[in-house]
């Protein structure tokens, strides 16, 4: 919800949300709970992208900083080709 709240918003609102999110993995979220809202959120794209043209984009960027944060391991995203059931998400 706070990834799809911030599409909205300027970047240093979305730099403030990923910065929360890494500060609740290991506490609050796991990397599978992480793993399940990212997927989610793809599929969900074609509705984001009505609200926000450049939600593919800044969703990249959510995953990428995830996993750069290490709330999500890298050998994840690849296997999002098959969920990705639209052509925004691939």
């Amino acid at each position: 919800m706070a990834i799809e709240a911030a599409m909205d918003h300027k970047p240093s609102h979305r730099e403030l949300t990923s910065v929360l999110i890494s500060q609740l993995m290991g506490e609050i979220l796991s990397i599978d709970d992480m793993a399940k809202a990212f997927e989610t959120l793809l599929v969900n794209l074609p509705e984001l992208i009505l609200d926000a043209p450049d939600a593919p984009t800044i969703l990249g960027n959510f995953i990428a900083r995830a996993v750069a944060d290490d709330c999500l391991p890298a050998e994840i995203v690849p296997s999002w080709k098959e969920i990705a059931n639209n052509q925004h998400a691939k």
